[in-house]
């Protein structure tokens, strides 16, 4: 039974998100997207690659985010809020195994939205450039970098899912933990490019106090900017295998600390 105990909430937690009006608003992005980037290969021609892969994965965020936001934060916080954990783990179930199986619930449920997106998104992206001669006739197209971009987009989206809940069980309220956690969206995704433009000192100079506070913030903070293999997937640029394996074992271990140190904090949170 104790085995069995993650994989009970993790699915729970899945069809309670197959339930939600969540997976229509999915549904709904989903029809937009085949409909936006079968206009888009027609309207750019010579950008067909860059236009649809930013259309595409533009909308493989914003899905991904508003299931964190109104699953993944509002669950947690409703649970930890109105005592529902309390019936939980009343039971013999650690809180740090109740935190790993809600997220696992709703990583299996971020996958499934994922996949539902990136099948209307090759799909619409193949039917527009069949005419021309398929996606092969993109520029220097390759499979394997598809699935790559898509996968790493994933595992930023399971990051923030994870910070959120760290925030979540930190803060008190549910619209400070989704402000918060859209801040770390946002500084995860520029502050490596600020940090690099201010280490060039071609625009601006800034004191190295100021210089290492910013190394040191991108230390804590999830570098997803890393994640973010449009530009390689649109224009056709290679990536360094032993890279995209470091990358993966980053985002895997950033995964776990924050879920070890949002099960440490919910071990001495009062939330009888």
């Amino acid at each position: 039974m104790k085995n069995n105990i993650i994989w009970l909430i993790a699915k729970i937690t899945f069809k309670e998100g197959i339930r939600s009006k969540v997976l229509y608003g999915i549904g709904l992005l989903s029809i937009l997207l085949f409909i936006s980037n079968l206009f888009a290969t027609q309207f750019f021609a010579f950008e067909i690659g860059k236009v649809a892969v930013d259309v595409g994965f533009s909308v493989l965020s914003l899905a991904g985010l508003s299931i964190i936001f109104f699953m993944g934060i509002g669950l947690l916080s409703r649970d930890l809020h109105q005592k529902n954990i309390c019936m939980i783990i009343c039971h013999p179930i650690s809180r740090f195994k109740y935190v790993i199986g809600k997220f696992s619930g709703l990583a299996l449920f971020l996958v499934v939205a994922v996949g539902i997106l990136g099948f209307f998104a090759i799909l619409s992206l193949w039917l527009g450039t069949y005419s021309a001669g398929g996606m092969e006739n993109l520029r220097n197209f390759s499979w394997a970098m598809l699935f790559c971009s898509v996968f790493f987009n994933l595992l930023s989206l399971l990051m923030i899912l994870a910070v959120g809940f760290l925030l979540t069980s930190v803060t008190t309220s549910v619209y400070l933990s989704m402000l918060l956690t859209f801040f770390i969206y946002i500084i995860g995704h520029t502050l490596d490019t600020i940090i690099k433009i201010l280490l060039k000192g071609d625009f601006v100079q800034v004191d190295l106090f100021v210089l290492n506070g910013l190394k040191f913030v991108s230390w804590i903070l999830p570098n997803l900017s890393a994640f973010d293999l449009k530009t390689s997937l649109a224009y056709g640029l290679p990536q360094d295998p032993v890279y995209l394996g470091w990358l993966t074992l980053y985002g895997i271990l950033y995964i776990c600390i924050v879920l070890m140190v949002t099960g440490v904090i919910l071990h001495f949170k009062d939330i009888d």
